[in-house]
């Protein structure tokens, strides 16, 4: 009977689970006393690529309209002047002043410029893929 104890023991399944490992501490590495003049470099970096993304972007479109900016504003301010009348001699008599018509303003070619959404998405589109593709080399330099 003792042996058949024995048999029916080896037989049985374990009902204690296994022991668990000890857990994993990872520490991260001290950074030294060069964090906070690499955030701010990487502060003006950020800064100067936002403001080239600007003026860039500004310079493409006026390249594309075909219309610079310097030309737009003085053709405009001096268009909307109206005309002086000759000045007359203070002998004679003054006529009664007849009225003049303002100059209206006009569009160039009779058309209405395009002010849909279509150039604003085109801009975003743009804009997405190139910090798509910045952030992407940024990573794999990371990485390697």
């Amino acid at each position: 009977m003792a042996d058949e104890e024995e048999e029916n023991k080896e037989k049985a399944p374990k009902t204690t689970p296994p022991s668990a490992p000890p857990p994993i501490i990872t520490q991260l590495p001290k950074r030294g006393g060069r964090q906070w003049p690499m955030l701010f470099v990487y502060m003006v970096v950020a800064l100067m690529v936002a403001a080239g993304v600007v003026f860039g972007g500004r310079w493409v479109y006026n390249q594309t309209r075909n219309e610079p900016a310097e030309e737009t504003e003085q053709t405009t301010s001096t268009s909307n002047k109206a005309p002086e009348p000759p000045a007359m001699a203070p002998s004679q008599p003054s006529p009664t002043p007849s009225p003049t018509p303002s100059p209206t303003p006009t569009s160039q070619g009779g058309q209405i410029a395009e002010t849909g959404p279509g150039e604003v998405i085109a801009l975003f589109v743009g804009s997405v893929i190139v910090a798509t593709g910045l952030h992407y080399i940024y990573q794999l330099r990371r990485t390697s």
